[in-house]
């Protein structure tokens, strides 16, 4: 497992840091720790990621994005009746063996359609750079993926929490997760639908 770490919280969360990795390895995991900036390109930490995978293509099989790593988007296209543009993938960094173009292959002047701007109401539709784009035919993955990927990350929450810093929530997140492997922590079985669109949650949507 290659665990990708934004280095903002290589000192603040490094005490926790250290806990995550060594319950990882007590879950059987082998972890290749990788430090990245979130200022680096997308394709400098799936370089990183990938120098691994070809080293040992049978057993690295998975990737932990910690922080606020650097997020690509795939794709020019209306998969939700929005306008067209570019859609975040991680698929990015677990799809091993294509290459990938980047360029300013999707338009982002768009206003979303259903999603209105009127008052105090404020929709900000945000232009990822040109070296975090990449084109694909139909925004389809190139081929397979290889590595199971999974990110977690605070940096846009702090607009709903805005009384915790960034750093407070993922240190929260990183309690929780080490006190659910102990079992100190048990959730609640539960589900939230927010059906607004008139969709049936229950028929696939």
């Amino acid at each position: 497992l290659i665990l990708v770490i934004d280095n903002t919280f290589q000192t603040s969360l490094a005490s926790q840091i250290v806990t995550l990795t060594n319950e990882l390895i007590a879950d059987r995991w082998v972890v290749i720790p990788k430090y990245v900036s979130r200022t680096d390109t997308p394709v400098s930490v799936r370089n990183q990621i990938k120098a691994e995978y070809d080293a040992d293509p049978t057993n690295v099989k998975a990737v932990y994005l910690l922080g606020h790593v650097p997020v690509a988007s795939i794709g020019n296209f209306n998969q939700d009746g929005h306008g067209s543009r570019a859609f975040s993938s991680d698929t990015y960094y677990g799809e091993m063996t294509s290459n990938w173009s980047s360029g300013s292959c999707s338009p982002f002047t768009f206003n979303p359609l259903g999603l209105a701007v009127s008052g105090s109401v404020t929709e900000t539709v945000e232009t990822p750079p040109t070296t975090s784009r990449f084109c694909t035919s139909g925004g389809s993955i190139p081929s397979s993926v290889e590595l199971q990927v999974g990110r977690v990350d605070m940096h846009s929450l702090t607009r709903i929490y805005s009384s915790s810093s960034e750093a407070t929530l993922l240190s929260n997140y990183l309690a929780k997760v080490s006190q659910f492997k102990k079992k100190q922590f048990t959730p609640t079985e539960r589900a939230f639908v927010r059906d607004i669109n008139g969709q049936n949650p229950w028929g696939g949507y």
